[in-house]
């Protein structure tokens, strides 16, 4: 089971490539301070979204995440590298923080460089109806090219606790393009996309988006 610490930001007008940096910054610092594993993305195909950035922390457990919380917070390093992101001239605004927990389903654990997120709010008694769903379209993915398959909880998340987060990764945009074309010409394809518009499917979409890795050294 793993945690993530979650937080995404907006770059302020003409700051990207300065958010980025600061990213960059984080994660060296995170990772002398013992955080567990940074990665950097930023949206690009997500409605509203497009343009911000999420960075997250992987930690094996909840437990594992609270113990370097314990100590960051209490880390003059860690202190200014929160009050720098914090301060009027940060190059980015802070738009949400929060963990998600990852639902173990068997899925594949590589990392590409394009990853699609596909946020979902299971119907009150179809949780594992959802996470079922969930598996069939990972395998579906998994042989129409995907190298990273994973499901996650919003676990603590304001108006999005309890969605569920499924990430799909791919080597580039024209892999992920080929795979999201499946889902109109493949039988099963088909009948997985009817299975989650029909008014008994499991769960309701919130939204869905395309991110790019940033690599982080």
């Amino acid at each position: 089971m793993s945690v993530l610490s979650v937080t995404i930001t907006r770059p302020k007008p003409g700051r990207t490539r300065d958010s980025i940096a600061l990213g960059m910054q984080a994660a060296t610092l995170l990772a002398r301070a013992g955080a567990g594993d940074c990665r950097l993305v930023v949206a690009e195909a997500a409605g509203e979204a497009a343009g911000t950035q999420v960075f997250t922390i992987e930690f094996d457990t909840n437990e594992a995440y609270g113990v370097f919380s314990d100590k960051a917070s209490v880390d003059p390093q860690m202190e200014a590298l929160v009050d720098r992101l914090n301060a009027e001239d940060s190059p980015a605004i802070v738009q949400f923080q929060g963990l998600i927990t990852e639902i173990p389903v068997g899925g594949l654990s590589g990392r590409g460089r394009v990853i699609q997120s596909y946020v979902s709010r299971p119907k009150p008694g179809q949780l594992e109806a959802a996470i079922d769903l969930t598996r069939q379209a990972f395998s579906f993915l998994e042989k129409h090219g995907a190298v990273g398959t994973r499901l996650f909880q919003q676990t603590v998340a304001g108006s999005q606790s309890d969605t569920l987060v499924a990430s799909w990764e791919f080597e580039s945009m024209q892999a992920l393009g080929k795979a999201g074309d499946a889902f109109m010409t493949d039988p099963a394809g088909i009948a997985l996309a009817q299975s989650v518009a029909q008014a008994n499917s499991p769960v309701a979409v919130v939204n869905s988006s395309i991110y790019r890795d940033v690599p982080l050294s």
